[in-house]
């Protein structure tokens, strides 16, 4: 393994990595903190020699450690402070015992100028250890890769960041950089804000592309054991079946055959839910889900229920990645699923079996489909369900339906997929591409791209609007079906033609197209439609993210800005949110449930859960909810019919939390998208004008 070169493009650690953990101890209670579970998350990492962990009382023990190892990363877990300044940071080793990073400089530097595992990464885990770079810097001593956090941080928010940075640093294989941004952003769902709390100090503004090494682990010798020990559980449940001599059922045998990494139909530990506040909210009834599962399984078994009267539905989710941009969208359908299961089973003639699905949802490699993807399609399509509930990016529902779904003839029902176009920019919707009218196997109870633009169109004229500049992705699928339904809508005049591509543009650019916004005849009759891809905050979509901001930065609330959807850019503190508004699939607005039966329902949802809930968190609940009861309630009542064509054929609404929902109007109007337009203008929610200090919150503007 050629040395470090801090010039080079890229460097990957040697293998098997070396870490080195230096661990305070402390016993005052106020002062106690985990540092058990830091140990533990590097104790097994692939393509690590077993790490060097030592528990480090006086400065004598932390320069011996120094002196005596070789490590190419070096942590620290433990307490810190620095002052107010930012100009000196002190370790605490003990509870009265404390020292100065300028007391092992000579130690750090001969650790950076080893040939054989110099160091390259230091970690201090530990609270407000912001001032250790520059005092080191100060020594002329610049580890290569450094972070430490910048306040005061709990034992959660430690754990938290080590684990996603971990997991996408070691396990997905992603680059240091690109890990430490994942792991930066998918501190927000536990605590808003912590995602800036990591801060990473580099030895100079060009660093090479750093990487972990595809090393074998550790523990590769003990196979054999592990197969000794899976005979011997399988065994005894093997000599039950033949003991029992009764067959087992499609239920049991296929449909809820043994749990996996990607679907579980009995053991919530494999979701590995528990890192999370909002998972921790819903761990007792998602473990509720898994018991009714098994119950149904062995009613069956028993003779209690009859096997055609359960209802089988998989839920494609997001799960077990916090850092992805529609985690807490996953979480939301869940809880109207969770509800949903609740409120069905107890009709004593049908049951309701909910199975998991840990969908990756990557998107960026939808046309391949992620091997991941694939295999979990593969295993759907092979477990006997009913219908499946996901996807959620529209990209990744188009060609799971191209080249799994639509194949085998089972419904997937999308309660987020919008698109109505192509990638490749034909003039076709996405049911069109993949199936005719009449053979669709695709449904989704969200509005489409087409009525949401419709009605922002429709917003700007009411608005008097006459000139748009339009900024968006047409490379994208959600992106570009906006931007395309927009111009096919909009009567009035564009103030360029050739802004097609968001991501690629330049600050120049952007700022041409906003002064010509601006240098029209009446500002108050020009607008920005801004509509970047949807999944804005991925890493993948950088240039979107920072083009987006400029946009709004520079526009600074002067014109109205109209969106095509809900992305994180809108709240940061820097963007101005007057005259903002965006397109969404439905508003969440409780306001909006006009009949009785609408509020019942939602009433009893909320009092399920018991939390007081956000608009946003109402949207995507309800969505959650109406997916899942349009195929209960469609199975329930279907009688010889498929599920595919009794969802065709019937032209009674399903009543749901959004409202009516068909997909076929009585006047030979049919296909995979919802009659109904319930699609709403929302702004931000502001308790003054001009609007200051917005909380992030939205309310109905327009959903005529």
């Amino acid at each position: 393994m050629p040395p470090f070169n801090i010039n080079s493009p890229k460097y990957t650690f040697p293998t098997p990595v070396k870490i080195l953990m230096l661990v305070g101890k402390y016993t005052d209670p106020k002062e106690n903190i985990d540092t058990e579970t830091d140990k533990k998350l590097i104790s097994n990492l692939t393509g690590a020699a077993k790490p060097k962990i030592v528990e480090v009382t006086s400065i004598a023990e932390v320069i011996n450690a120094l002196d005596n190892n070789k490590f190419d990363i070096l942590m620290f877990a433990g307490h810190s402070s620095t002052l107010p300044d930012g100009t000196d940071t002190t370790i605490w080793l003990t509870d009265n015992l404390k020292i100065n990073i300028n007391q092992i400089s000579n130690q750090i530097r001969n650790a950076l100028n080893r040939i054989d595992h110099p160091l390259v990464l230091a970690i201090f885990n530990s609270c407000d250890g912001i001032g250790i770079d520059g005092q080191l810097k100060e020594q002329g001593i610049r580890i290569p890769y450094l972070i430490a956090m910048k306040a005061r941080i709990t034992d959660e928010i430690a754990h938290t960041f080590l684990t996603l940075f971990l997991r996408y640093f070691v396990r997905n294989r992603m680059s240091f950089q690109m890990a430490y941004q994942q792991a930066q952003n998918g501190l927000d769902p536990f605590v808003p804000g912590a995602g800036s709390l990591p801060i990473l100090c580099v030895k100079q503004a060009i660093m090479p592309n750093l990487f972990w090494p595809l090393g074998r682990n550790r523990y590769v010798p003990y196979f054999g054991v592990a197969i000794i020990i899976v005979i011997a559980i399988i065994f005894p449940r093997v000599m039950d079946i033949i003991g029992d001599k009764r067959p087992l059922s499609k239920l049991e045998s296929v449909t809820c055959k043994e749990d996996t990494k990607l679907i579980s139909c009995y053991d919530s530990s494999i979701l590995n839910l528990s890192g999370s506040p909002i998972d921790q909210s819903i761990q007792k009834k998602l473990k509720a889900v898994f018991t009714e599962n098994k119950k149904i399984v062995d009613d069956v078994k028993a003779g209690k229920i009859a096997e055609k009267d359960v209802i089988k539905i998989a839920l494609s989710l997001t799960l077990n990645d916090t850092s992805s941009p529609i985690y807490e969208t996953a979480i939301s359908t869940l809880k109207g699923a969770i509800y949903l299961q609740d409120e069905f089973n107890k009709n004593p003639n049908k049951k309701l079996l909910i199975l998991i699905a840990n969908d990756p949802n990557k998107w960026d490699q939808a046309r391949s489909l992620d091997v991941t993807t694939e295999k979990l399609n593969k295993e759907l399509i092979g477990r006997d369900l009913d219908a499946v509930v996901g996807h959620y990016a529209s990209k990744l529902t188009y060609y799971t339906l191209k080249n799994t779904f639509n194949q085998k003839e089972l419904v997937l029902l999308s309660y987020a997929a919008a698109a109505t176009r192509d990638e490749n920019a034909q003039n076709y919707s996405i049911n069109q591409l993949t199936q005719k009218h009449n053979r669709t196997y695709f449904f989704r109870v969200t509005n489409t791209t087409r009525e949401m633009a419709q009605l922002l169109a429709k917003y700007f004229q009411r608005q008097g609007i006459e000139n748009i500049a339009l900024f968006y992705n047409d490379t994208e699928l959600f992106s570009s079906s906006f931007g395309y339904e927009f111009k096919q809508t909009w009567k009035g005049k564009f103030i360029s033609q050739d802004q097609s591509n968001i991501s690629k543009m330049t600050n120049e650019k952007i700022q041409s197209i906003l002064k010509q916004a601006n240098n029209t005849n009446n500002i108050n009759k020009t607008a920005i439609l801004l509509c970047p891809n949807s999944f804005i905050d991925d890493p993948l979509t950088s240039g979107e993210i920072k083009n987006t901001e400029t946009v709004m930065k520079l526009n600074n609330g002067r014109l109205l800005i109209g969106g095509c959807s809900l992305i994180p850019v809108y709240k940061q503190e820097s963007i101005n949110p007057n005259n903002l508004v965006a397109a969404v699939a439905w508003s969440g607005d409780i306001n909006s449930l006009t009949t009785p039966e609408q509020r019942k329902k939602f009433e009893s949802l909320r009092n399920y859960w018991q939390e007081n809930l956000t608009q946003e968190q109402i949207r995507r609940i309800s969505l959650g909810y109406d997916s899942v009861m349009v195929i209960a309630e469609s199975l329930s009542q279907k009688g010889n019919q498929s599920l595919q064509q009794y969802l065709i054929n019937r032209t009674t609404p399903f009543k749901g939390i959004t409202g009516d929902i068909s997909f076929n109007d009585g006047r030979g109007n049919l296909g995979s998208d919802r009659i109904q337009n319930v699609s709403a203008i929302i702004k931000p929610e502001c308790l003054s004008t001009p609007c200051e200090n917005w909380n992030g919150q939205w309310k109905t503007e327009y959903n005529k």
